[in-house]
């Protein structure tokens, strides 16, 4: 689940020069749209520990999922330069939901002599992601 994280942060890096070109504002502007979901993702996997020990994982796994679909889709049909940085704002605090959950989930799930692996497997997609 950790990769869901990476791939929304990355997929706006080779679009900069739609972005500038559609919103008529500048490279350093654009950047923006990435940075913006970068700094949420990071404060977002501060919060999200402390929240799902006490309201429980699978509520923020499955309302995070649903959530960010939703935010997703609708980032599709922004037409506007701030909206898009400020749903890229809501989509990196939501994303971040995964990356903490999904490793005190699996160690959670797994007898001891089997978290390695698990944890094994979600770096191992998070890496993929990357290539």
């Amino acid at each position: 689940m950790e990769w869901v994280g990476h791939c929304f942060e990355h997929v706006t890096i080779p679009l900069t020069t739609v972005f500038t070109g559609t919103f008529h504002i500048t490279a350093n502007q654009a950047a923006w749209i990435g940075s913006a979901f970068s700094l949420c993702y990071a404060i977002g996997c501060l919060l999200y520990g402390p929240f799902s020990d006490m309201y429980g994982r699978k509520i923020f796994l499955a309302g995070s999922i649903s959530a960010l679909a939703i935010v997703s889709f609708i980032i599709g049909f922004i037409d506007h330069f701030s909206g898009l940085v400020m749903l890229r704002v809501l989509e990196g605090l939501i994303a971040a939901a995964f990356a903490p959950i999904s490793f005190v989930y699996a160690a959670e799930m797994f007898p001891p002599e089997k978290r390695l692996t698990a944890v094994g497997f979600i770096l191992m997609v998070s890496f993929i992601n990357f290539s």
